[in-house]
C-alpha cells in the first residue's frame, strides 16, 4: 500500500528526529542544509522543457521534505512549545504535503527522506 503524504511527512519527522538523537542537531543541521543547496542546484540545472516532468518534480517534494525538517529542527524536534513555532510548523508540513499530493496525483506516491542512509554515507 502506498504512503499518503501526510504519512511520508510524518516518517520524515520520525526519522529527522532519530538522526539526530542519533548524531546530534548540529550535524543533522549541516547535512540536511548541503542536502537542500543540492538539490536547489540541480532543480536550477533542469532545462525549462524539463519543469514539469517526474525527476523535476522528485526534487521539488524531496527540497520541500529536506526544508519542512529543517524548520521543525529550527523550532525543535521535541520540544515546540511555542504557539508560533507550533503554527510555522504545521504550516512547513501543509506545503510539503501540497507539493507530495500534486506529485503523486500525477506521478505516484512520494517517498520519505532516507536519513540512515544518509548517515551511513556522511
Amino acid at each position: 500500500m502506498a504512503l499518503t503524504a501526510r504519512q511520508v511527512v510524518e516518517l520524515d519527522r520520525a526519522a529527522a528526529n532519530h538522526y539526530a538523537v542519533t548524531v546530534g542537531k548540529k550535524k543533522t543541521r549541516a547535512l540536511l542544509e548541503r542536502t537542500a543547496a543540492e538539490l536547489e542546484e540541480r532543480l536550477a540545472s533542469i532545462h525549462p522543457n524539463a519543469e514539469g516532468g517526474y525527476g523535476a518534480q522528485q526534487i521539488r517534494a524531496s527540497l520541500a521534505q529536506v526544508r519542512a525538517v529543517l524548520a521543525d529542527l529550527n523550532v525543535g524536534l521535541r520540544d515546540v512549545t511555542l504557539d508560533v513555532g507550533e503554527k510555522a510548523a504545521r504550516s512547513a508540513s501543509q506545503s510539503v504535503v501540497d507539493i507530495l499530493e500534486a506529485g503523486e496525483a500525477e506521478f505516484g506516491s512520494g517517498q520519505p527522506l532516507n536519513l540512515d542512509q544518509a548517515r551511513l554515507i556522511d
